[in-house]
């Protein structure tokens, strides 16, 4: 399985030589660049991996699953979304073993396509990820599914930011991915704001004070 490439920023470590990790998983067409200024907001607790996507669109432009746009609406190739999630569960083992960091205090932030994976992994694999921070997402349909039939994943802290005016990926995913956590038995530190299909510097205030509140911090 092939390494991704990735954008680190080192935390300062705690007394038993870890740091917390948050890694960041960026959108369709984008590359880990896009993230990786949101390092400069997230606590120095915290050492930050920004990820790039396999799947190469164009000159700096990746992606973490296909999207067939000659559709009515959007599809997404999800046995590519599969693959990916497993890419990054054992992507996401083998750096946290790398960057020494505390098993307990896994983040993974994403937006949009990121997001989606993010959410897929955290509510898949909760003994790996026990934070999941997504920025104008939604869960797949199969992983509700999946999910249902799940461990108890009551633990997972999420974090929901979305805009209201976003038609790439209808703020309605978000309102329902609020439900469906709600039904799971778990409360989303959820978030609406007046913007389109972007990350807005309120969502980042929101986002680095719900970080600051670790329970391994």
């Amino acid at each position: 399985m092939a390494e991704l490439h990735t954008i680190v920023r080192s935390g300062v470590p705690g007394a038993d030589g870890t740091t917390l990790g948050c890694f960041l998983l960026h959108g369709y067409g984008a590359n880990p660049e896009d993230l990786f200024d949101l390092s400069s907001h997230i606590p120095s607790v915290y050492t930050v991996i920004a990820l790039r996507a396999p799947l190469v669109l164009g000159p700096m432009q990746y992606a973490w699953f296909s999207i067939d746009f000659t559709k009515e609406k959007p599809v997404g190739n999800m046995d590519e979304a599969k693959s990916a999630t497993l890419l990054l569960h054992a992507e996401i083992t083998r750096l946290s073993k790398q960057y020494l960091l505390n098993p307990k205090g896994l983040t993974v932030v994403g937006f949009s396509q990121g997001a989606m994976l993010a959410i897929a992994l955290g509510l898949t694999h909760p003994e790996l990820v026990s934070r999941v921070g997504m920025l104008s997402g939604r869960i797949f349909p199969h992983v509700e599914v999946e999910v249902s039939a799940h461990a108890d994943i009551r633990s997972l802290d999420v974090f929901v930011g979305h805009g209201a005016e976003d038609r790439m990926v209808p703020i309605d995913h978000a309102r329902h991915a609020r439900t469906f956590l709600a039904g799971m038995g778990l409360h989303a530190d959820y978030h609406e704001y007046e913007a389109p299909h972007a990350i807005t510097p309120q969502e980042i205030e929101d986002m680095v004070a719900w970080l600051s509140q670790s329970k391994v911090m």
